[in-house]
């Protein structure tokens, strides 16, 4: 076998490796904006150029944003997200659907053959606090914890990279419920019926009526 040298990493290196823990830890979450440069050259104990070099790096992989005159916000949690949220922002309604399905029957497959109680308790928090939003008229919370829900299923699969996977199309998930917000209230009801069978489904592992509940959400969704 070959032997080679492992490389070291460079300072650049090394502090965009920190921004990506920082961001995969939830330290600077989805949609914030992270400190400064000048706090950054302080905490990372590197150089100004540095920082600014990290910062163009995940700018340009679209892990970061630069908003002129506002700072920079974090807007995906790796390259891959970011590559596969733009490729699905370009894809038209069908095709989202499509993807949409394929990743999210296999979530409530593997939800309902490995949840646990706490798994399930989060389900139905987060589809709870979606309710009382909507009810109160706040469509920005209904959103959020809409999605938090999703995402929650997607973790009883106890699958790291099927999470990961999920997260990556957060944009189009929350389009979709931005869309069906406004269309009906009525179909948000219908919506929120639904996502509370599904969670009986999973609990009673039932994997066929998960499957079949996903199919309709999305029928709804795409409707």
């Amino acid at each position: 076998m070959e032997q080679r040298p492992l490389r070291k990493q460079t300072l650049v290196e090394q502090a965009i490796e920190r921004m990506e823990q920082l961001i995969q830890s939830e330290s600077w979450p989805l949609g914030s904006r992270i400190p400064p440069e000048p706090e950054l050259v302080q905490a990372f104990g590197v150089s100004r150029n540095s920082i600014r070099e990290a910062l163009k790096s995940l700018i340009h992989v679209g892990v970061l944003e630069a908003r002129q005159g506002d700072g920079t916000y974090v807007c995906s949690k790796s390259s891959l997200n970011a590559l596969l949220f733009h490729q699905l922002k370009k894809a038209d309604e069908r095709e989202t659907a499509e993807v949409r399905f394929c990743l999210e029957r296999e979530i409530a497959r593997l939800a309902a053959e490995r949840r646990t109680e706490s798994d399930i308790e989060e389900m139905r928090k987060w589809l709870r606090l979606s309710g009382e939003a909507h009810r109160m008229g706040d469509d920005s919370a209904h959103v959020q914890h809409d999605y938090r829900f999703h995402l929650a299923l997607a973790t009883a699969t106890h699958n790291r990279l099927l999470v990961s996977l999920y997260e990556s199309i957060a944009g189009a998930v929350q389009q979709s419920v931005c869309a069906s917000v406004m269309r009906s209230e009525t179909r948000s009801a219908e919506m929120t019926l639904i996502h509370e069978q599904l969670i009986d489904a999973i609990e009673e592992q039932d994997v066929n009526e998960a499957e079949l509940l996903v199919r309709r959400s999305l029928q709804l969704a795409y409707r």
